[in-house]
Formats: C-alpha cells, structure tokens, sequence
C-alpha cells in the first residue's frame, strides 16, 4: 500500500464514514479486546473510540487499516461459487501478487466516494490454501426522499462497495463476497440484473480478478441438482429406530398390498407399481410420525427447511414454517416432488454447536452457486463449512 500523511484529517473521516455504512456490532467483537475499546450501546461511540485510538498512535494504522479493508468477509454476504479451470492462470502468479501486495494495492483509508473512479484493489492475503483478494468500487444508492406534501423522489448518493473474492486452486473454484446493499443503482457502472440479482456485479469481479491473474473458464456446477437431492435425501431419513422397526416389518405388507390394487385394475407396470408402493409407505410414514412422534439421537448439525423443484411446465415450492422437511405430511410433499424433478433451491439450517443456528438459500444459478444467509452476522468459516459439505455429493 501506498504510503500516506497519517496527520491528514480526510483518512480518518474516510475511516469513519466506512465504519458508519459497513461495520456491525459483531464485526467489532474481534477487535474490542485487542485493542481495549468499551463496548457501549451505540455503535457510532466504538467507533470513534477506534478511530481517536488509531490518531494518537494508540492502535495501529496499518492494523487498523488492514482490519477494516478485510472485515466484510465476514457480514450478511452473498456468495458466488463458481467451478472454473485455471487455464492460464497459475497459483504462483497469486502467490507474487500476494508477495507485491504493497505495490499493487491501494490504502482503505486514501479513499472515498468522490476520489474512487474505478474498482481499486485494497488487500490480498491468504486464508488457509486460498489466496483472496480485496476491492473497493465506486457505486451509488438510490434514497428516497419525502415532501411535505406526500410525494416523493429519489437521489442518487455515491457510496464505496467492498466486495472480496476467493481463489482456490486446490479445489478448482473462485467464490465472489457481495454485501447485498439495498437500493444499488449501479457498482462501478454495472447494475443489478433482473429480479435485483447481484450476478451481473459478482460478473465484474470475475473480470477484475481475471485481469489480475489471467484467464480462467467457468463451468456451471451441473453436479449441484443431484447434489441437492441426495442431501436432502440423507437429511430426511427416517432415523426414529421405533418407526424403522414398524416400517421392516410392515414393508412386505405395502408392497403387496399396492401391487394387489394395481394388479386388480390391470396396471402391471414396473415404474407405475415402484411409485404407488413409494406413496403409499410415505403416507403410512407420516402417520406414524403422528402417532409416536420423533425419538432418536439426531447429531447432523444441517436440516432441511425449504426446497423448490423446477421442471418443464411448473415448480414446486415446499417450506416449513415451524419445523423441518423430515418429518409429517411437509417431508413427503417434499421427497414426493423431487423424485422426478430437479431441485433449484435448497433451504438449509446449519447448527455448529448448541448456541449458534445458521439458515441459508443455496440456489443453483446460470453458472453458480449462489448462497444467502439470512439475515443474520454469519462468519466466513461457516459459509466454507456449508460449501464444503455440498461438496461432499459432487462425486
């Protein structure tokens, strides 16, 4: 990073402006120990506390400005995971970008809305085998603005983005970090795609990184449909060892059973008597359920609340708003539209540990991966973890 008047009043200012649209309360768990900040109530006081703590010499500037390029890779973030084939692009080419970093980035502090004209790189550093790569872009908001008599009117307000992407050469993908900031207009002159997507943004990024690295071809995750299901397949076993027992020794009763009626009605076909069987097992599963209800030692920290299926003339949608997919008539709406259909969006609860509860929408995209976390302060760790385990179905 360039060097830079550390007297200069703009770097602070700059400094709190960023904090002021960017950095929550957890971002600032890190860092309040370290540095011996009070937590207080009001977010604006730790940061001016921070701020007044790095003039006087108290904490860092280059700790602190490092802090703050890094710290949305943590946050309320989409992420883009893309499938690629490092052509051209060869991890020592990351490895003397990351070596340089000081002559190819620019300082956090140096800018803001007016002095940013392009998509500038800020940070490069590498988290466990993954070399990532900092940006900062100019952009704009649209705020609504009321008058007295009731009408209103939007303005434009130039604001700078973060945004950070991850290259893995071990795994073969690279993963764009998007603050999903509301009422963009444009990033860097790109704007949102249809329906709001922030695809079209999470496209410059690529184009910036390639420019950085060289060329890479992207391949959409055709695996991710399968995926999906047998995830959701695993998830939704039936684990109850009362309720497995009942279903072993009633299995060659349904099976006979739906064969007779069909048999009776002169349906002799394979397929058609499999899926009758299949139905009516789920069915007798739900009642069962509702009968003895859910025992069982259920150690797997991901469940299935949300799915949707997409074929040629309809999509199915099927969500529980007070449980999970695994059990009750939601669980065999759900394993009943997915047989022969391809599951768009997962809806998935991820639980690390008995005091933290995590929810995603993980949708496969045009040529992605895409994965939103609720609104909830999800750390970057947690985020890898899920992609990780979806990882584990692509084979």
């Amino acid at each position: 990073m360039k060097e830079f008047d550390i007297s200069n009043p703009a770097i602070y200012e700059n400094a709190f402006n960023f904090m002021k649209r960017y950095i929550q309360n957890k971002h600032l768990n890190k860092v309040l120990n370290t540095w011996g900040i009070k937590k207080t109530r009001r977010l604006q006081d730790m940061h001016e506390e921070i701020i007044d703590r790095v003039r006087f010499g108290l904490i860092d500037i280059k700790d602190f400005s490092d802090w703050l390029s890094i710290s949305q890779i943590d946050g309320n973030n989409y992420h883009f995971v893309y499938d690629v084939d490092f052509i051209k692009t060869k991890e020592k080419v990351a490895k003397e970008i990351l070596e340089n970093s000081h002559h190819v980035t620019e300082n956090i502090l140096t800018l803001n809305p007016d002095s940013i004209n392009q998509t500038t790189l800020i940070n490069v550093f590498k988290l466990q085998h993954k070399y990532v790569f900092v940006f900062l872009s100019p952009a704009e908001i649209a705020l609504k603005r009321e008058y007295i008599d009731g009408s209103y009117s939007y303005i434009n307000k130039k604001i700078v983005y973060p945004s950070i992407v991850e290259c893995d050469f071990k795994n073969n993908t690279v993963n764009v970090i998007l603050n999903p900031t509301t009422g963009l207009v444009h990033v860097d002159n790109v704007s949102q795609g249809k329906y709001s997507s922030f695809s079209p943004i999470a496209d410059l990024y690529l184009e910036k990184t390639k420019e950085l690295l060289g060329n890479f071809i992207i391949n959409k995750p055709e695996w991710l449909p399968k995926a999906f299901f047998e995830f959701a397949e695993e998830l939704s076993a039936i684990k109850d060892p009362k309720i497995q027992e009942v279903l072993r020794n009633m299995d060659e009763k349904i099976r006979d059973f739906s064969k007779d009626i069909l048999e009776e009605n002169n349906i002799i076909d394979i397929a058609l008597k499999d899926s009758f069987y299949a139905e009516i097992q789920d069915s007798f599963i739900t009642v069962l359920q509702e009968e003895y209800g859910i025992e069982g030692d259920y150690e797997d920290p991901y469940r299935v609340y949300f799915q949707k299926t997409d074929q040629a003339t309809s999509s199915i949608a099927v969500e529980s708003k007070t449980n999970i997919l695994t059990n009750g008539t939601t669980n065999r709406i759900a394993k009943q539209s997915r047989q022969d259909s391809d599951l768009k969006v997962i809806g998935l609860e991820y639980r690390p540990d008995e005091h933290n509860l995590y929810r995603f929408r993980i949708e496969d995209g045009v040529d992605h991966i895409l994965i939103k976390p609720s609104n909830r302060f999800t750390e970057e760790e947690v985020v890898q973890n899920v992609i990780s385990k979806l990882r584990e179905y692509k084979s």
